[in-house]
């Protein structure tokens, strides 16, 4: 009987060190992922700046363009009335 109970005692101190050691492992395991989760928040938040700022600077292009599209139309206007004047 007390062979049953130091083997039963041993079985059970193995499994409590086995729980640790798993706890352990868990706990670093939950560490790393946090420690990814913020890296990866940090990166989002710098691509959301780099999105926003490339949208305003698309459209100051799109204004741009226009203006330009604007000048080139009114130079082919006016070209065209100097060629009909002297033509």
């Amino acid at each position: 009987m007390g062979k049953m109970r130091a083997m039963f005692a041993s079985h059970i101190y193995t499994t409590r060190e086995h729980l640790l050691t798993t706890k352990e492992q868990a706990d670093k395991a939950l560490v790393a992922a946090q420690l990814q989760e913020e890296a990866a928040q940090k990166l989002a938040k710098s691509f959301e700046g780099r999105d926003k700022e490339l949208r305003n600077k698309e459209d100051l292009v799109k204004q741009m363009q226009l203006k330009y599209e604007n000048l080139v139309n009114e130079y082919n206007e006016k070209l065209a009335k100097l060629r009909s004047v002297m033509g």
